[in-house]
């Protein structure tokens, strides 16, 4: 059956970023005496960047403002957001879902670095509704971002497919009542939280019912 609508995460999802936040939250990290490993990845992925924030302080003893941190991070992000490049078979099926359904996109990363990320390739534009980090209370393991979602679309949550990578995603499409499809080459480690998994996008058109 054709879901109400298909909500996407960003990074690792539509976009390959997750290599790029590694590394710009490694050279945030250096400039500070330490370094972003794969342990701090694993705590981090998904969650947005103030818990990340909070977690790096609470480990490594840095020092500094909360916000001052996570406007540094964002903006080492922003000036570096075009060099991700997109997920293989992202483009395909976001305009395979949006001439189908609704679209909307689900991301904790803040507003200004999804349109960096996203507004030069004219993605925006073809999402229905838009909701980030910066438009919620909570952000992923917790529902609201794609409750959210699902409201601005005028759509029941339980009609929806979430599409995640994360732990922090799929817990977070679990929580808000969707139906949820992990995708990625370790998505069979998610399979305890999601509905489905998938290796990679290009296999989620079918099981959608999004073929041409």
């Amino acid at each position: 059956m054709l879901p109400a609508a298909v909500l996407f995460d960003m990074d690792g999802l539509l976009l390959d970023s997750e290599p790029l936040w590694a590394a710009v939250l490694d050279d945030f990290c250096v400039s500070r005496g330490a370094r972003y490993s794969d342990e701090d990845a694993a705590e981090c992925l998904g969650r947005g960047i103030d818990r990340c924030v909070t977690y790096l302080v609470e480990r490594y003893g840095i020092a500094g403002e909360h916000r001052a941190l996570t406007a540094e991070i964002d903006e080492r992000f922003r000036v570096r957001a075009h060099e991700a490049p997109p997920c293989p078979h992202a483009e395909e099926l976001l305009d395979a879902a949006r001439a189908r359904t609704k679209v909307a996109l689900g991301s904790s990363t803040a507003r200004p670095l999804v349109e960096a990320a996203l507004g030069p390739r004219g993605w925006l534009s073809r999402f229905d509704a838009v909701v980030t980090g910066s438009d919620v209370a909570h952000k992923k393991p917790a529902p609201d971002i794609f409750l959210a979602c699902a409201a601005r679309l005028g759509v029941p949550i339980a009609g929806c497919v979430v599409l995640e990578d994360s732990r922090a995603g799929c817990e977070a499409g679990r929580a808000a009542g969707a139906r949820v499809i992990a995708v990625g080459p370790d998505s069979l480690a998610l399979s305890p939280i999601a509905h489905e998994t998938a290796r990679h996008l290009g296999e989620v058109a079918a099981r959608l019912g999004l073929g041409r």
